[in-house]
């Protein structure tokens, strides 16, 4: 009997502990949610950004204002708690006579059926609180359309209008916002009849991304909802910029691009523009700022990992990242593969002015050099060990950065012959290749020793030809009359 009553004590005690951690257990796990929220006082934006809450239960349209309230500062929302905005900082409602003006709130664009102590929120919902006066007054909520607007300079806005019948029975209606101020990049404009304005010719001219606000209002209530702080408009103008891209055995991008700009590109801009034009080429990275690949041609090959993407813009290292780099119009743009602090890297540039002379081409470099402080001194060095092809020949420069142009090709006089240079290290190229336009015109060269010109030797050695073809001509024709 009593081992009967020690068992029914402790299944007893179990059944407690249960229902005991049963609400433990129950209790619904807290998220957070963002939202979006603006708010439009009579006369001025009151607040616009985002709030981060976090909850385990639904939140309430409400709960956010009041959320807001108590952890905003310089923001105060009065009746949120009892689920009747009256107040939001100084402004008030009941501005009207008539009174039926106050705070009024929608969400994702929509107005809802119910209250703000009723609606519930979900995350990344967008929520505007606003003054006015809908019943009395009118409101309408402009929608900005600019499709146009690098046609014909025209703006248009639209808003979406509820609009009831004698028996309140309510249509839904799209109709232009009339009379509406609108200030675009220093410029006040209005709206006519159809809603539309028409950007002044200096702005279209000149091209930006810039911010739109408008505002109307009827008795000191608003009677359109503003815009989000945050609403550009983008008026492009044609830009022209020339792209080279070498990877690390070859050049995979060399072209003039030509593409519409809000006033101005990044080198970053201007890379996503090349690769969604062309189907030869592929970038990564460029809308991060940072390039990790090319086609084929990743980052870090070697073991220390140096070697990566490094660009240049006119022949010059900007000190900013792609993405900070702003283009001016005609700016001509090399991404190039190397290790420039490991392996080392030249640039070379060709002067053809020997040839008339010796037959020579130097090749020299505007280097960068450190001391052991990082202190940077540029200085002209010769471009040595390059492989440099020309027509059908090769040639390594040697330690001054010069090759000698054959006698063969010495006597092409008149020539133009395309011009390649490479070199390598470990696999990373050490030099950056010329473009792929590059070539020289080959002079009439006049040997200095005795003053005979290309054009002169060549007709010599056309004339000993011709001789020689007679001789044999001649010999043969005896050897027939002998026979």
């Amino acid at each position: 009997m009593k081992r009967r009553g020690t068992r029914y004590l402790c299944l007893f005690v179990s059944a407690l502990l249960i229902c005991l951690c049963m609400p433990l257990a129950a209790q619904a796990q807290e998220t957070e949610k963002t939202f979006t929220v603006q708010i439009e006082g009579i006369s001025e934006n009151l607040f616009y950004g985002t709030v981060k809450m976090t909850s385990a239960e639904a939140i309430k349209a409400a709960d956010l204002f009041v959320y807001m309230d108590e952890n905003i500062e310089g923001l105060s929302i009065i009746g949120a708690d009892a689920g009747y905005i009256t107040k939001v900082n100084n402004d008030g409602s009941a501005l009207t006579d008539v009174g039926w003006d106050g705070w009024m709130f929608r969400v994702n664009g929509e107005a809802p059926a119910v209250g703000i102590s009723d609606f519930d929120l979900t995350d990344g919902d967008s929520v505007v609180l606003y003054y006015s006066d809908e019943f009395v007054t009118g409101m309408q909520f402009p929608v900005m359309h600019a499709e146009t607007v690098n046609e014909d300079g025209v703006i248009s806005f639209t808003s979406f209008d509820t609009e009831y019948d004698a028996q309140w029975n309510p249509t839904v209606s799209e109709k232009p916002v009339a009379n509406m101020k609108v200030t675009i990049n220093g410029t006040t404009y209005h709206t006519d009849d159809e809603g539309k304005i028409v950007l002044a010719s200096a702005t279209l001219s000149k091209g930006g991304i810039f911010t739109v606000s408008v505002s109307r209002s009827q008795g000191g209530v608003p009677t359109v909802l503003r815009l989000a702080p945050d609403t550009t408009v983008s008026v492009l103008i044609p830009a022209t910029y020339t792209l080279r891209i070498e990877g690390i055995s070859e050049c995979l991008f060399d072209e003039t691009v030509n593409m519409m700009v809000p006033g101005q590109a990044t080198v970053a801009e201007l890379l996503q523009y090349a690769d969604a034009q062309s189907d030869n080429i592929t970038i990564v990275g460029a809308d991060y700022g940072y390039i990790t690949q090319v086609n084929n041609d990743g980052s870090a090959l070697t073991d220390i990992g140096w070697d990566g993407w490094m660009y240049r813009v006119n022949g010059e290292a900007p000190m900013f990242g792609i993405s900070d780099y702003v283009l001016a119009e005609g700016d001509q743009v090399v991404l190039y593969y190397s290790d420039e602090y490991i392996t080392g890297m030249q640039f070379p540039v060709m002067d053809a002015s020997g040839l008339k002379e010796d037959r020579s081409i130097r090749f020299t470099s505007m280097d960068t050099e450190y001391d052991a402080n990082w202190n940077p001194t540029v200085v002209e060095n010769p471009v040595a060990g390059m492989t440099v092809h020309i027509g059908n020949e090769t040639y390594v420069t040697d330690d001054d950065g010069k090759i000698f142009l054959s006698k063969t090709q010495a006597a092409m006089g008149g020539s133009i012959l395309p011009v390649s240079v490479s070199r390598e290290e470990d696999g990373i190229p050490t030099v950056l290749r010329l473009p792929t336009d590059t070539t020289i015109y080959v002079p009439v060269y006049t040997n200095p020793a005795t003053g005979d010109s290309t054009l002169i030797w060549v007709a010599g050695i056309a004339l000993s030809a011709l001789i020689g073809l007679s001789l044999c001509l001649i010999n043969a024709k005896k050897a027939k009359v002998t026979k």
